[in-house]
């Protein structure tokens, strides 16, 4: 497997806010999945990585549980770092006691406070013997970790560091973690920041690096967090929105949340506003139907969410329902949204529902009697099941009532059906032949 080692420290630290099968929880690392994903991606690294992890524990240790002699923290990072360089090089795999070894040297280094956390960042930084983008992602990590506890002195050092880190889209995303946190105990200073270091750092002090304070500043204060994306120029107001949102955890937040998007974005356009206020309906939407569809529609209706915004809620929310809700909120559907957008929310929905679980939806929707919703549920899930089960698609596609929705499913299928072999491939051809397309 060759990947980085300092990466592979790094996707440690982010796959435990993430969650191994719920065994790490840890708070020195906050961000949302997207970013997550992003960095990533943008690193070069794999998901499978992440599989071969679980069984990895990682525990936060108190500030001062015990002494930790921080000069040889240091050294044996940077020897561990080096040795796995050359593991990495060799292309042998990281193996589970290199592991075990990565979850001990996190977990003293997280137990450093701010002055231990300086010292360990300034040997990694003037060390050798492996590659830069081993000593980035450690050095990231590092100042992330410090943040959760200590986020004005994590910003000042990454200040200081600049000059050296320039250049990397890892370091807007570890500016945007910081910020957060910084802006969540002190906002004022966040801003002050920013406004310092915009014009000296522009690589660093970015878009994606701003909406760090923006999520800070709404956890407490979404109103004033909406305001400063005006005075921060941000231009991608649609995604800080949506990110922001999402760090909404509970109802009450959630609706404080909406008020503000409403009362605070007179400053854009008619299309703008729109824009803004679906993205942000998308983001609280898919937590709030986590919690089940009773909860969900008491908060809609407290919110005052209107049927125009409910159309958005049905295309964001598929991917957070509970399998044991989606039934009632396929009734939803179809109830609120007349003629195509029935069709369209239904459709959608259930597609999300059979991907997850086509057994279940197959059998929800034997069950139904007759009539318009239960038809529609048909064409989605033929369609959706097509690419794997053709044949039994067809079956299902056979029997709607109404001869243009059967024509049309079956010609769905068609195009979905699956080219794999010869036999597929006749198979299609003789399937078509015999509907006469």
């Amino acid at each position: 497997m060759k990947i980085s080692v300092a990466i592979s420290l790094l996707i440690v630290a982010l796959a435990a806010l993430l969650g191994w099968k719920q065994h790490v929880h840890f708070g020195a690392i906050q961000k949302t999945h997207e970013e997550l994903e992003s960095e990533a991606r943008g690193l070069g690294i794999s998901a499978g990585f992440l599989e071969g992890a679980e069984g990895v524990m990682i525990s936060k240790r108190g500030r001062g549980d015990g002494k930790v002699d921080t000069r040889a923290l240091a050294g044996e990072m940077i020897s561990f770092l080096s040795e796995m360089e050359r593991l990495r090089e060799s292309g042998q795999e990281i193996g589970v006691e290199e592991r075990k070894r990565i979850n001990d040297v996190m977990e003293r280094m997280m137990a450093l406070d701010a002055k231990g956390m300086k010292l360990v960042i300034e040997d990694l930084l003037q060390a050798s013997g492996f590659s830069e983008e081993a000593r980035n992602g450690m050095v990231g990590w590092a100042l992330r970790t410090m943040a959760s506890d200590y986020p004005a002195a994590a910003l000042n050092l990454l200040t200081e560091i600049s000059g050296s880190v320039e250049g990397s889209d890892q370091w807007q995303h570890v500016a945007s973690n910081v910020l957060q946190k910084l802006a969540a105990q002190d906002p004022h200073a966040a801003l002050e920041w920013v406004r310092k270091n915009v014009g000296k750092f522009p690589d660093l002090v970015t878009d994606h690096a701003k909406s760090g304070l923006i999520r800070g500043v709404a956890s407490s204060d979404p109103a004033y967090a909406l305001r400063l994306m005006r005075e921060l120029n941000i231009s991608d107001h649609t995604s800080v929105i949506a990110m922001a949102a999402r760090s909404a955890h509970t109802p009450e937040k959630r609706g404080v949340f909406l008020r503000a998007c409403r009362e605070n974005l007179g400053h854009l356009d008619e299309a703008g506003r729109k824009e803004a206020m679906d993205a942000a309906i998308f983001a609280l939407s898919g937590n709030v139907v986590k919690e089940g569809f009773e909860h969900a529609q008491a908060w809609f209706a407290e919110a005052g969410v209107s049927p125009e915004e409910m159309k958005q809620v049905a295309f964001s929310i598929g991917h957070s329902i509970r399998s044991e809700d989606m039934p009632r909120w396929l009734g939803w559907a179809h109830v609120t949204f007349p003629n195509d957008g029935a069709k369209e929310s239904v459709g959608s929905l259930l597609r999300i529902w059979t991907n997850k679980d086509f057994r279940a939806s197959g059998g929800w929707i034997a069950a139904q009697p007759d009539g318009p919703l239960k038809h529609l549920s048909i064409q989605s899930y033929a369609e959706s099941v097509a690419r794997y089960e053709p044949h039994s698609a067809a079956e299902w596609a056979m029997t709607l009532p109404d001869q243009d929705q059967r024509q049309e499913t079956l010609r769905n299928i068609y195009q979905s059906w699956p080219q794999k072999d010869l036999r597929d491939k006749v198979d299609r051809e003789a399937f078509k032949a015999r509907h006469g397309f």
